[in-house]
């Protein structure tokens, strides 16, 4: 070895795991694992009996005073008495069974107990089981003052151990079942891109279908399979399961943002679902294509649709067109034989994605994905839309939200609305994964019941500031606040925004929605002074204040929206003046959304009258009627009247049956 230079040790070295040990360790022992010492001196060559009536339970290290245990032995009684007094013990365990006893004299000295010179002697002494059986003649004792008690039961081999240790089967080699059934993984083909060189001599082999997902954290895991039946996400809390991949300039974005990596649609463009599991190789009429749509999120929040054929890309530092979000619609239908269902097929599979651009030097990027399964109708075109209660809403879901809309074939003055709904509910600007900046895809939902206040900051210079506020360059006066909620921000104003009533609400009935009311628009003019560097009336966000009510008997409450208003947050922005004019400084963006419980009094309902167990002629009390428009005289309604009463009595037994 050359000197001087000291050489480290390889990866495949023993794993260093200490240093040098003190008091009762070994010294460290590369390649092996730290030891107590062992003093041969205090080894027995007999058994030991263990006593089981101990009661300090707070002693656990031996010749040691443990701190705070105050029934330890080895602790100094100062130290012991200073712990009592300061209420510092700790549990020691439950306190020894004693047993006050009253015996005559002559007793006493059979049973070896200590003289008394009185006719009574009175002792309190720990409970003994012999000396209460000998003392009463007692073959077996079953005395409740002492509780139960379990024999010691032996270790080691003895008795039933080794069996009841037996090591786990091996289990059997998976196999796929031959219809889809509850979690079987859901199978897909995937086809070569065009860049394979190699030459195939059989079809790809199926493999189950894998989303990214946050497995054991929050970073994507690009082998979790889909199981069959298994919604995903498995709560309702949030529309979307949603996990992270590191970005930067990495050798691993190169090759995750390609035109066939796994941020590319070609991920999911490229797969064949297989309608049965079974079949592990592609095989004709076992395969259909997803019905696959693509849009691409702009940096302007908003969707515009793309072809199939959108590939992603790493260009300029930006990954072009990576997967954002991948929505699955599984259709499936049952099969069987005799009636009875014993499998399902997959007959259909609808595939949203949505791309967006994103800066390589970003900290990460969001992944998004949902699956739903539903039955499989062919002339039906339904639409899978989560509920948030059925009916009432569920405390922390999301509040359904959506904007009115009508047919664009009709006229609108004729046609119907419907509430196009969105998918994360009502947004809240939130901090991005830039230092907490604003962004438009970083929104906090609003669930219900739950008040919240969401805050994101704007990065600007003292010039910036002034040409916002003054208007030199022409941006608006809610230019920060409307590129975060997108195409909402213009419904908003417009007076399209509406809330669902119910946790159920259906889209399709606009009469199941409430109007969201908006003030504090329009919106003052903004002021300028220079001297103090400060924008007044700046659009900062909004505060959205929910009316709640609940409706039904107090033992089955039914949650409902009945009244939102939404208000502007107006706010004043102040440059420091301690930073220089070239300096940046974040201003805070802030939204609040709040829940007023509606005060309602309950009424008393008494429960109807249970049904009668017989069934009794409409003309029963024939000739006489409830309700009449011939008056009875008075020697009719006597004599109806005791009839009247004589059927009941006569009736009573059985109408208490």
């Amino acid at each position: 070895m050359t000197a001087g230079v000291r050489r480290l040790p390889k990866l495949n070295s023993p794993l260093i795991i200490g240093a040098q040990a003190l008091g009762g360790y070994n010294s460290f022992q590369p390649g092996s694992l730290n030891t107590y010492s062992i003093n041969w001196n205090l080894v027995s060559s007999t058994n030991t009996a263990k006593n089981l009536t101990q009661d300090c339970i707070c002693n656990l290290v031996p010749y040691v005073c443990d701190n705070e245990c105050c029934c330890d032995l080895e602790c100094p009684e100062i130290v012991t008495n200073t712990t009592e007094q300061e209420g510092r013990c700790l549990p020691e365990g439950e306190p020894d069974q004693t047993l006050t006893y009253c015996t005559p004299d002559s007793w006493v000295q059979k049973v070896n107990l200590p003289d008394s010179s009185d006719f009574f002697a009175i002792a309190v002494l720990p409970v003994d089981n012999q000396f209460i059986d000998k003392l009463l003649c007692i073959d077996d004792s079953r005395n409740p003052d002492l509780g139960e008690n379990y024999e010691d039961p032996p270790a080691g081999s003895a008795a039933d151990n080794e069996e009841l240790t037996q090591c786990l089967a091996v289990p059997p080699l998976a196999s796929l079942p031959s219809l889809y059934l509850l979690s079987t993984p859901v199978m897909v083909r995937k086809l070569l891109a065009p860049t394979y060189q190699g030459e195939l001599t059989e079809p790809l082999r199926a493999t189950p279908l894998k989303l990214p997902y946050p497995a054991i954290s929050q970073n994507c895991d690009d082998n979790f399979q889909i199981g069959f039946l298994i919604q995903e996400p498995s709560s309702q809390q949030t529309p979307y399961v949603t996990c992270t991949r590191a970005a930067g300039s990495s050798t691993s974005l190169q090759d995750i943002c390609s035109p066939y990596g796994l941020l590319s649609p070609w991920t999911y463009t490229s797969l064949y679902y297989l309608m049965y599991p079974i079949v592990a190789r592609s095989g004709a009429g076992n395969e259909i294509p997803g019905e696959v749509t693509i849009q691409h999120l702009g940096s302007d929040g908003l969707l515009m649709p793309v072809t199939e054929t959108t590939l992603a890309s790493l260009t300029n530092g930006t990954c072009m067109n990576a997967v954002h979000t991948v929505n699955y619609t599984i259709s499936y239908q049952a099969e069987g034989t005799d009636g009875r269902q014993t499998g399902f097929r997959i007959s259909q599979v609808v595939v949203s994605i949505i791309v967006t651009d994103f800066d390589a030097s970003d900290d990460s990027f969001t992944q998004s994905m949902r699956v739903n399964f539903i039955e499989y109708e062919s002339t039906s075109e339904r639409l899978v839309t989560p509920y948030s209660g059925n009916p009432g809403y569920l405390s922390g879901l999301p509040v359904l939200s959506g904007i009115s809309t009508s047919d664009p074939g009709l006229d609108p003055a004729l046609a119907s609305k419907a509430i196009s709904q969105l998918v994360q509910g009502f947004p809240l600007p939130a901090p991005g994964s830039q230092g907490g900046a604003c962004s438009p895809f970083s929104h906090s939902p609003v669930n219900y019941g739950f008040n919240k206040t969401s805050t994101c900051s704007v990065e600007l210079s003292a010039l910036d500031l002034e040409e916002y506020c003054t208007g030199s360059t022409g941006l608006s006066q809610q230019h920060f606040l409307e590129p975060l909620i997108a195409s909402l921000y213009d419904s908003i104003l417009d007076g399209d925004v509406y809330m669902g009533i119910w946790g159920n609400s259906n889209w399709t009935s606009i009469d199941q929605w409430v109007k969201v009311k908006v003030t504090g628009y329009p919106f003052n003019a903004l002021f300028y002074s220079e001297s103090l560097q400060t924008c007044g009336n700046v659009i900062v966000g909004y505060d959205i204040t929910i009316l709640t009510g609940v409706a039904f008997s107090n033992t089955n409450l039914q949650h409902k929206v009945l009244f939102v208003n939404l208000c502007f947050r107006t706010g004043v922005w102040t440059f420091p003046g301690d930073k220089e004019p070239v300096d940046t400084h974040k201003f805070e963006m802030t939204s609040t959304v709040r829940f007023i419980p509606l005060a309602q009094d309950s009424e008393h309902r008494t429960k109807p009258a249970p049904p009668l167990r017989i069934n009794l002629d409409a003309d029963i009390f024939y000739p006489f009627v409830t309700s009449h428009a011939t008056a009875l005289s008075a020697g009719t309604a006597g004599l109806a009247l005791t009839l009247a009463l004589a059927m009941f009595a006569f009736l009573l037994p059985a109408l208490m049956c």
